[in-house]
């Protein structure tokens, strides 16, 4: 604001006073606007200032397709309007949570769907408060209470293990909890990933210094973590509770041939929780799916099942696979044209946000439209603005 603009402010103040009389005491409005006044001002004040997430050339923080089932399935959610909290305020939610949760053997995952005391093996949502909440329960009730461990530990002894490259969502958790959380350092070298060995070493530290180790998380950076390794270190330590937060590629596990390289069979065989996002690559929007009000902190939710249970039966298994195989295959189409810049070069694939004090350039693919020609235009953008970037650092050296 410029001077003779705060002057004009000041003379309308002035004006509202020195006509006030004239004014009537109470305005002369009625509440209530026609709807077709409120679409036009929602066309022509908000739509212009959204983030188009379905853009085909949108590619930032994450994949999050939508298609126009999900939509419907929204819509139709919205129109019964039920809080669910338990299976008697409507026993259609939680019975389809319950029948889509049987979905698990189709990313490979094993199908329980009960919880042996405290141990939940599996879990679909990206809420971390939920499994800390349990597995804290866990290490002070079902631990102590069965003469599995060491005398009753004192809650500020408590740790967490994450690595360097874990969701700002689990550090955040374990502060609200009022739990240690120690963030294992990974390396360039292995791709980010955590090898059993730093795993071990702290383990061993923090168990002599007095400490007690309950659970575990894996990275969330998008780097696959060495889980034959880590199940070699759990073996030692039972009281572990293991979390694989596999929030944005787990849904990858339908496709059979990503099985091996994800290390399905020993996540298996040591997972005692199991997160994933249906809202990334899954076609659906935003949406969490829980399973019984037993197994959340919150006092209801929303009929958010419905929607993947559209998309499934529109789409049908094979058509879903398909798409889950052209992002992977977009995805390596931006890899390989990277790699033949001259401008840009890759960290590690894939790609998280920051590397160890290195700010790198995270390409999400996921939208329903996105085709080669956008994976195209993407690289050639970020050649022109790293030029650009690199051309200011210099001068300013």
């Amino acid at each position: 604001m410029h001077t003779e603009q705060f002057r004009k402010a000041i003379d309308r103040i002035c004006d509202h006073y020195a006509a006030l009389q004239e004014k009537p005491v109470i305005p002369k409005v009625e509440p209530g606007e026609d709807f077709q006044v409120i679409s036009d001002d929602y066309q022509k004040h908000i739509i212009p200032g959204l983030t188009n997430w379905q853009h085909p050339s949108f590619s930032a923080f994450f994949p999050a397709a939508c298609t126009f089932e999900g939509i419907l399935a929204d819509l139709y959610a919205t129109s019964v309007c039920n809080p669910v909290f338990n299976w008697a305020s409507s026993p259609a939610c939680t019975e389809l949570e319950v029948l889509l949760l049987g979905l698990s053997p189709a990313c490979g995952i094993h199908q329980v769907l009960e919880v042996v005391p405290y141990r939940l093996f599996i879990y679909i949502s990206p809420n971390m408060w939920m499994v800390l909440t349990l597995s804290t329960d866990y290490s002070f009730r079902f631990l102590h209470g069965h003469g599995c461990c060491r005398p009753r530990a004192k809650n500020e002894d408590l740790i967490i293990y994450t690595t360097t490259q874990i969701h700002s969502l689990g550090l955040e958790s374990g502060r609200v909890l009022g739990l240690n959380v120690r963030a294992i350092e990974v390396k360039a070298e292995d791709k980010f990933a955590l090898r059993g060995a730093a795993l071990r070493s702290a383990l061993e530290e923090d168990i002599k210094l007095g400490h007690h180790p309950f659970f575990f998380s894996d990275t969330s950076s998008g780097a696959i973590d060495k889980i034959p390794e880590i199940a070699q270190v759990v073996k030692d330590y039972p009281l572990l509770w293991v979390h694989v937060d596999a929030a944005w590629a787990g849904v990858t596990l339908c496709c059979p041939e990503y099985r091996e390289m994800c290390y399905l069979n020993d996540i298996n065989a040591i997972a005692m929780s199991f997160a994933t996002n249906f809202h990334k690559v899954c076609l659906v929007r935003f949406m969490q799916l829980l399973c019984s009000g037993k197994l959340h902190l919150s006092l209801g939710r929303r009929f958010r099942s419905i929607k993947l249970w559209f998309v499934l039966r529109s789409f049908g298994a094979e058509a879903f696979r398909s798409f889950i195989r052209r992002v992977i295959d977009l995805n390596e189409r931006f890899a390989n044209l990277v790699a033949m810049s001259e401008t840009l070069e890759i960290m590690t694939p894939p790609l998280p946000c920051i590397l160890n004090g290195v700010v790198c350039i995270r390409l999400a693919v996921g939208s329903l439209f996105t085709v080669e020609n956008h994976i195209d235009n993407a690289l050639k953008i970020l050649e022109e603005e790293g030029a650009i970037a690199i051309r200011e650092w210099e001068e300013a050296k």
